[in-house]
């Protein structure tokens, strides 16, 4: 058997070597898109996002509302306008992503406290953009009311030292744990990068598979592995796993080390991690193609599902806040278990303890071709390609 094996080793070895469509998918795919998303998201948090203000009471107290938008870190102020209708046409030009509007009249009724109104426009259609400058105009705005508040007192002869409690009666300090920078590298890149990555093991080990019964080689494939269509899997997904695994760990080392994320745990428990997440996203793919034997739609099923990873495993969205459903469609993936150790152990560097279903459920994940064997077995033998 073992010697079986190491043929069937030897022959996927020539394959794999053989056709450059499988040194870009296995290694540069990965790669590029790692190195693309961690330089573009080097900076962290986006800053200067080109924003407006459309101040039509022309006052001292709106040029002073927009300096202080002017030294908001978040923001860059390009043009001031006297008409919202050039704003708007800004905006929909994509020369800024909102503005700050200060209405005519603003500083008078201000002083005559006939609480005037301050608004802001966001372009959700950039939605990070789009939501970090509203946060900062929601945020002028309020220093602003908190501001004319105090004038107003002043100007009343009223202490603003009294009235400092009743514009904020207590005080909040902010702990943002784990990323603490705000740093959306940190956020995005340790799923999508390797989401990334799983996606192209589970289109991949369909295709190798696939691939056989279209050439008309299963058969070979099968002689080859002594007839066990278990050996003929393990010769066959083993050297891809251990290029995959390879790939996932410069993954990591470039996360890690030179992008300097968070990892506060042992590093052996990520790399342990990795190499579950391909060996699982491999028996699913098994498991497609043994339910469904076709070059087509095999990967047309991987590539749904593993395009519907990256909405509905964790990383955009809590799973607790999605419907029951969809929730619960999430724990059917290899990459949802992966990301819940990356929170336990790269971000929170909890005990091993408390993660140690996720590592049994990624190993779960490698008994699915079993429940195949036969059909595909039947499949590789009896197939006839259609195109």
């Amino acid at each position: 058997m073992l010697r079986r094996l190491l043929d069937t080793m030897t022959r996927e070895w020539r394959l794999l070597t053989g056709r450059p469509l499988y040194l870009v998918s296995f290694i540069l795919v990965p790669l590029v898109m790692t190195l693309v998303l961690t330089y573009e998201m080097n900076i962290g948090l986006p800053a200067n996002i080109p924003v407006a203000v459309v101040d039509l009471d022309n006052s001292s107290l709106s040029r002073r509302l927009t300096r202080e938008l002017v030294n908001q870190q978040m923001l860059e102020v390009i043009a001031t306008y006297h008409d919202q209708h050039q704003a708007d046409e800004a905006i929909q030009r994509g020369e800024i992503f909102g503005y700050f509007y200060i209405p005519d009249h603003f500083s008078e009724d201000v002083l005559a406290m006939r609480r005037p109104e301050l608004a802001y426009f966001s372009n959700y259609m950039y939605m990070v953009p789009a939501s970090l400058s509203y946060r900062s105009f929601k945020t002028q705005a309020m220093l602003t009311s908190a501001s004319v508040m105090l004038t107003a007192a002043r100007n009343a002869g009223i202490d603003p030292k009294l009235l400092g409690g009743k514009l904020q009666p207590y005080s909040t300090h902010m702990h943002m744990l784990g990323n603490p920078q705000t740093h959306y590298g940190i956020y995005l890149n340790n799923s999508f990068c390797v989401a990334t990555l799983a996606l192209m093991v589970l289109l991949m080990t369909i295709y190798t598979i696939t691939h056989e019964m279209k050439m008309d080689t299963a058969g070979e494939w099968l002689d080859t592995a002594g007839d066990s269509m278990l050996v003929a899997l393990l010769g066959k997904l083993l050297p891809q796993c251990a290029i995959f695994t390879i790939v996932g760990w410069a993954i990591q080392s470039i996360m890690y080390g030179y992008c300097g994320y968070p990892l506060n745990c042992p590093l052996w428990r990520m790399l342990l991690a990795m190499f579950l997440l391909v060996a699982a996203t491999q028996s699913l793919a098994v498991l497609f193609v043994g339910i469904v034997p076709n070059m087509r739609i095999a990967l047309s099923v991987g590539s749904l599902v593993g395009v519907l990873t990256f909405s509905v495993a964790g990383f955009s969205m809590p799973v607790e806040s999605m419907y029951r459903v969809i929730g619960m469609f999430s724990y059917l993936l290899p990459m949802r278990y992966y990301f819940l150790i990356y929170i336990d152990q790269a971000l929170n560097g909890l005990s091993l303890f408390y993660s140690r279903l996720f590592y049994v459920a990624l190993i779960g994940f490698m008994f699915l071709p079993f429940f195949v064997l036969r059909r595909l077995r039947h499949a590789c033998r009896s197939f006839t390609y259609i195109p």
